[in-house]
């Protein structure tokens, strides 16, 4: 089955980078087959800035979309949604995993507007390696019908909040920017939600 990408506005995604753009099949539902085109972007700029070890995975902010398509099309239902959100929520934590991140947990979850229309909008919490720190993450994953019966949209990323365990402060002493200043979680939150809402 044909699932177009989804949209996501270019003056959005200044200072991103598309790294891949895949379609698969997340999961099945019963009798009903679920094709996704998902699209995935980095941001650069905080990696570059971060000290480095060779055995660590560099820790990139990163957005991702998907347009979700069922077949045979089911009607639309409460219970349908809910079902895609679960499954979906899942897979982020293993998508997480994948990256690298450690110790992913679902922390939170609550109603999201996105233009009008309630998503579901899930928190997670983990944590990465980052030469010789350990940064917390946050990682989000909203997930909402769109007008088309049979379709769904997930968007989300994640990004470092915080220093959490440091074993190199010594050796980084003269360094700058320091870790825990190349980190402005608030900012890095406002901008992911922007896309996730600008995604169509």
């Amino acid at each position: 089955m044909r699932v177009p990408p989804p949209a996501v506005p270019e003056d959005r995604l200044d200072g991103w980078r598309q790294v891949e753009s895949s379609v698969e099949r997340p999961f099945d539902a019963g009798l009903v087959r679920v094709t996704a085109h998902t699209v995935v972007y980095e941001n650069a700029t905080l990696a570059e800035r971060l000290p480095r070890r060779p055995d660590s995975t560099p820790v990139r902010r990163f957005f991702f979309a998907s347009r979700l398509r069922l077949a045979p099309k089911p009607p639309a239902s409460r219970t349908l949604f809910r079902l895609v959100a679960d499954r979906s929520m899942a897979g982020f934590e293993t998508k997480l995993r994948e990256r690298g991140f450690l110790a992913v947990d679902r922390a939170s979850e609550r109603r999201f507007d996105v233009r009008g229309t309630e998503a579901r909008l899930a928190g997670y919490d983990a944590r990465a390696r980052a030469g010789g720190a350990v940064v917390g993450v946050r990682g989000w994953l909203a997930a909402w019908p769109t007008d088309a019966r049979g379709e769904f949209l997930l968007a989300g990323g994640a990004y470092p909040t915080n220093v959490a365990e440091d074993d190199s402060m010594e050796a980084d002493a003269g360094r700058s920017p320091s870790l825990a200043d190349a980190f402005d979680p608030e900012r890095f939150r406002e901008e992911l939600f922007a896309l996730i809402r600008a995604t169509r």
